[in-house]
């Protein structure tokens, strides 16, 4: 027999597991929510804007696709789970990339691999094609000719770490 004074005991004790369990349910979603946080940053892979044989016979088709499908893909898998294991909250590869120097080795190698190779895949160009009159002047200028900057270029590419990665950029002052 129902009591009143089972009744509120019951009513007491269902409305304490009830808060029990609210507050447990916003704790887990709370954790899941900082989980999901720190994982919003992503690095992806650019599609690549031809085939793996659009440059042959300056790089083949094998090259290619190992360098893009293997290589590149190691170095955004990697930096992928260096963003999830260290709990980073940048949310986007220019401010992790600005902020570099607060994470881990792996963090920062993975991710300048990564964002390098995308920059290389949509800077390459399956049309051949000459320097433009403005831009061969610019090279002339600054290196003397376009075969003493192919060679200044080489050496600057070949005496970096890693992969040798070397770049030409023009900037917004046109100098």
């Amino acid at each position: 027999m129902q009591t009143r004074r089972n009744f509120l005991q019951n009513a007491a004790k269902a409305t304490l597991g009830i808060a029990v369990s609210g507050s447990i349910l916003q704790d887990i979603a709370s954790a899941k929510a900082t989980e999901l946080n720190a994982a919003t940053l992503k690095f992806s892979q650019v599609k690549l804007p031809f085939s793996y044989a659009a440059l042959e016979p300056n790089i083949d088709a094998l090259t290619m696709e190992i360098h893009y499908t293997k290589h590149h893909m190691a170095y955004i898998n990697a930096v992928n789970e260096a963003i999830v294991a260290e709990a980073i909250k940048e949310t986007s590869e220019e401010q992790l990339l600005a902020n570099i120097s607060k994470y881990s080795p792996k963090a920062r190698n993975n991710a300048g691999g990564a964002w390098n190779h995308n920059f290389f895949w949509e800077s390459l160009s399956d049309k051949a094609s000459q320097p433009s009159e403005k831009l061969l002047t610019m090279i002339n200028k600054s290196f003397g000719s376009l075969d003493k900057f192919k060679e200044q270029f080489a050496a600057a590419a070949t005496s970096r770490f890693g992969s040798g990665w070397a770049w030409l950029i023009l900037d917004d002052s046109g100098t």
